[in-house]
């Protein structure tokens, strides 16, 4: 696209400013927390919900498991209370 080898040694925050290209990892993170907010507002039990909030019973999770769930990366996003803040549309 803009000719651009890895022996230029160009950072990809600058080629990003070139091209005005949006970073994929903060359109991923802004995707996912607008979804969580939808899915926090809904007044109906559906399984996405119940599947977000329910904890297993033993609290450990199978071996070869993945180490983190998908309520794992909101919760550092944002914090213990992070259902409250995605329903918040202002925030």
């Amino acid at each position: 696209m803009l000719g651009v080898t890895l022996k230029d040694r160009k950072r990809a925050v600058d080629i990003r400013s070139t091209t005005k290209l949006e970073d994929v990892l903060k359109k991923r993170r802004r995707i996912k927390w607008r979804w969580t907010g939808h899915m926090t507002k809904e007044n109906r039990m559906k399984w996405t919900k119940i599947i977000t909030e329910w904890q297993p019973r033993n609290g450990k999770r199978k071996r070869r498991r993945q180490a983190r769930r998908w309520t794992d990366n909101t919760k550092i996003i944002g914090g213990t209370i992070w259902s409250r803040k995605a329903t918040n549309r202002e925030e």
